[in-house]
């Protein structure tokens, strides 16, 4: 590439040379000169031809056409700068889809969850079987399955549902909550950035005024104040103590069609189930399970539990 001159008045004084010994051979034949070398150049197929198969041999001939290639593409776009507009737009959102498609696996299918021992962390789903259809969890079925299961070390159910309004300040204030099971944080690897996790005997009716605000919830609602643990709060018109903070990188991955399109929760109760359970808790399915295996399975399970096709079947009464 950056000797080309230098290459070409090579190859002329080769290709000379070369010309000159093959007719001296054939004037020590008895030819002359002249028909000599008129021969030796039809054999050869013209000298242009010559050169053109040398170069198409030589080392870098890819990049000079490549440049060739596009120095003439840049012209025929200045040229016509519709068109061109036309094929950088295309260029543009085919590369940004690609981009986005590629986040999208990595983030989902391909990046491990930013959990301890994730390739144990499942989802158990509900399957009827009237329809085969799949859904999330009775509360019933859900203490039937952690009672009775052998497979799984943990099990623990997050419920979305709940909302609660923050009374006490200027204007009232809607928090996205979630209830959840005692043991849930601990079977995602969270560690409190304050205060401590629900304690056993929290999980329970009439013992459960106690919640756990998420990292955003305490930076935008409360300032960030360092002595946030113990204050009580006014929710939905009822007192709550803040027992703990979850740590800033704490995020709740769930897919189940993205459960309710809700996947992060600015502050969390203990789901405090009655127990016995009423009857009428096995009809309801408001819970996503989430287990963790006793020991790696012979097949492990998809890098992300969003995605984990392994189904607990139950029967919906």
């Amino acid at each position: 590439m950056f000797r080309k001159r230098k290459f070409e008045q090579e190859l002329d004084e080769e290709l000379r040379s070369y010309i000159e010994l093959l007719a001296e051979e054939r004037v020590r034949r008895g030819m002359s000169l002249e028909d000599a070398l008129r021969e030796v150049r039809r054999e050869l197929g013209g000298m242009d031809r010559v050169k053109e198969n040398v170069r198409d041999l030589r080392p870098g001939v890819f990049l000079e056409t490549l440049g060739q290639d596009v120095r003439y593409t840049f012209r025929a776009l200045r040229r016509n700068r519709a068109f061109a507009f036309v094929v950088l737009l295309t260029l543009a959102l085919g590369i940004g889809a690609n981009t986005a498609m590629f986040t999208v696996v990595d983030g989902v299918v391909l990046k491990p969850l930013a959990y301890p021992d994730s390739d144990r962390l499942l989802t158990l789903w509900e399957r009827s079987r009237s329809d085969g259809l799949e859904s999330t969890v009775s509360p019933a079925n859900f203490y039937d399955w952690r009672e009775q299961s052998r497979s799984f070390s943990k099990m623990a159910a997050i419920d979305s549902y709940p909302d609660f309004i923050l009374n006490g300040s200027a204007e009232s204030q809607r928090l996205s909550g979630a209830d959840v099971t005692a043991g849930f944080f601990p079977l995602l690897g969270a560690r409190m950035e304050l205060g401590r996790d629900f304690l056993a005997e929290e999980d329970r009716p009439g013992r459960n005024q106690v919640v756990i605000l998420s990292y955003g919830a305490w930076q935008r609602y409360f300032g960030g104040r360092a002595d946030i643990v113990g204050w009580v709060l006014t929710l939905n018109n009822a007192p709550y103590t803040v027992v703990g903070v979850l740590p800033r990188d704490f995020a709740f991955v769930s897919k189940a069609s993205d459960y309710h399109g809700r996947n992060q929760f600015d502050i969390f109760r203990p789901m405090a189930l009655p127990v016995p359970l009423p009857a009428w808790l096995r009809g309801t399915h408001p819970l996503c399970v989430l287990a963790q295996m006793k020991t790696r399975g012979r097949a492990s399970p998809p890098s992300r539990f969003s995605s984990a096709r392994w189904l607990m079947s139950a029967a919906r009464s």
